[in-house]
């Protein structure tokens, strides 16, 4: 309700309304039409914060000798061009 959320991505089961009385009452009856439909959350299936942690766990658990390599571009110099 009102500007809060004003500009926000939202799901299609989200509906946004004045404060007023008559807008509040036509957005909670067009919600209720809603009622056990499936909609897509923008926001993804909610397991982000487990896929976040198992791809930290991989990275700890990594050989770090190759991640961690800087490499250096050396073709110039080695073909004697002084860039």
């Amino acid at each position: 309700m009102g500007m809060r959320q004003s500009g926000r991505t939202e799901a299609e089961n989200v509906f946004t309304c004045e404060s007023d009385t008559a807008s509040i009452v036509q957005a909670a009856g067009a919600a209720m039409q809603w009622e056990g439909q499936e909609c897509c959350s923008p926001y993804g299936y909610g397991d982000s914060a487990s896929r976040i942690a198992g791809s930290l766990f991989s990275f700890i658990q990594a050989d770090k000798s190759e991640i961690l390599r800087k490499s250096f571009y050396l073709g110039d110099i080695l073909e004697g061009r002084n860039g």
